[in-house]
């Protein structure tokens, strides 16, 4: 190809781009129009209008739907399970729905594998979960109602596989008592399916009356509507669990009402003291404070001086060594050297007879011969004090009169006049 005809291809394709612009622009409006005009479309929201439900819609929507919330919830879960689960799953979904009697998981030819609870307070019953094979087959839920003595039991179960092939279902069931606890009143609503009353309401005999109705004829057109039982009108509503549908239904005519909430016993509080009895405080413990340098000081100063105060038994004095003591006599004073050790005495060179004095003789020598005064207790631990006697010569207790040591001459009526004080 020469450089002429690539010139001539060049120029062709630009004129026609030129003469084709003004139909792409049209083309590419007309599409964007299209596209926010059914794919796209703005969304209008009137806020100002109110709701198309009338007050009946209104209060049986107030009335289910803080349960039927729950139950959907448990629903979306066991919808996303389609494996064996762990004995732990099964024990924790109890506790995140604490409405639930129990779980199981139970194999295709009709053994339990894992069961919690082990034991249940109402019987349960498998068999008719298991025949809806042909739901399973199709990854759909099942469902299942029975009505016992004991009281009624919900079944909601859905297909396990394993390598793509169902091996079992996994069964969570509930006491419909249990879950319309969550409504705000549940004696306005009422519980029913075709197989009998699941929560009978306020009145039983009207649960009894509409549970008795051909409900398999009344759902097959609709699932809602109203229903004449017993003189009064009753708006109810379907909610289907896999297969099997349950009934809600409320009094057209009476209002909304929530029902108070539960009273909680409070503690009982002792009776109020009268205002002119004024409250005794309990007294504190007294706290025992750690003494600070100072009074630490200060405790060491008292311990030394009571240290130096105490008095030790007193020694005899050197007169009254030979004499028993008398009770009820005072002490005397003692002396201040009196807990200094005692020394013994020098034995005398000269030995010292006893003499015994009778008291007319004392009595005759007594004014004649005044001597000075005894020595004050303070001097008879003196050092320089000569001692007069020895402890050896001690008075013998068996002698009728005491016999008072002979002191020397001069001193014999001292000894006299204080024996006779």
């Amino acid at each position: 190809m020469n450089a002429t005809t690539c010139r001539t291809l060049c120029l062709l394709i630009a004129i026609s781009l030129l003469s084709g612009c003004s139909t792409f622009r049209e083309s590419w409006k007309d599409t964007r129009s299209l596209y926010k005009e059914y794919v796209n479309t703005a969304t209008k929201v009137d806020i100002s209008c109110p709701p198309s439900a009338g007050p009946a819609q209104l209060k049986l929507a107030k009335l289910f739907m803080p349960a039927d919330e729950s139950l959907e919830k448990l629903l979306r879960l066991f919808s996303a399970q389609d494996v064996m689960p762990p004995a732990d799953w099964c024990r924790d979904l109890l506790g995140i729905y604490p409405w639930l009697a129990g779980v199981a998981v139970v194999s295709d030819s009709g053994q339990i594998i894992s069961k919690y609870p082990e034991v249940d307070l109402i019987p349960t019953n498998f068999d008719p979960l298991l025949e809806q094979k042909a739901r399973y087959t199709t990854r759909k839920m099942g469902g299942q109602v029975d009505v016992t003595e004991l009281g009624a039991l919900v079944y909601v179960a859905t297909p396990l596989f394993k390598e793509n092939d169902w091996s079992g279902i996994l069964v969570a069931y509930f006491d419909p008592r249990s879950l319309v606890k969550l409504s705000p009143n549940p004696a306005d609503l009422f519980v029913v399916a075709s197989e009998g009353v699941l929560w009978e309401g306020g009145d039983a005999a009207v649960a009894k009356a509409i549970a008795a109705e051909k409900w398999t004829n009344i759902l097959k057109g609709n699932i809602c509507g109203t229903i004449s039982v017993a003189g009064g009108n009753y708006l109810w509503q379907a909610r289907y669990i896999g297969n099997k549908p349950i009934i809600y239904l409320t009094n057209e005519k009476t209002p909304f009402v929530a029902a108070a909430p539960a009273a909680v016993a409070e503690p009982e509080t002792p009776a109020a003291q009268p205002e002119s009895a004024p409250v005794q405080a309990a007294p504190a413990k007294p706290e025992k404070a750690k003494p600070g340098k100072a009074a630490k000081a200060e405790m060491v100063k008292k311990s030394k001086k009571t240290k130096e105060k105490a008095v030790p038994p007193a020694a005899p004095a050197p007169e009254q060594t030979g004499q028993p003591a008398q009770l009820g006599q005072p002490a005397e004073a003692l002396p201040e050297d009196a807990g200094a050790p005692m020394k013994q005495p020098k034995k005398a060179k000269t030995k010292i007879q006893e003499k015994a004095i009778t008291p007319a003789q004392d009595e005759a020598a007594g004014p004649k011969n005044a001597a000075p005064p005894a020595p004050a207790p303070e001097q008879a631990g003196q050092p320089g004090q000569p001692a007069t006697a020895a402890p050896e010569q001690v008075k013998q207790p068996e002698q009728p009169t005491p016999q008072a040591t002979p002191a020397p001459a001069g001193e014999t009526g001292a000894a006299g006049a204080a024996d006779k004080q």
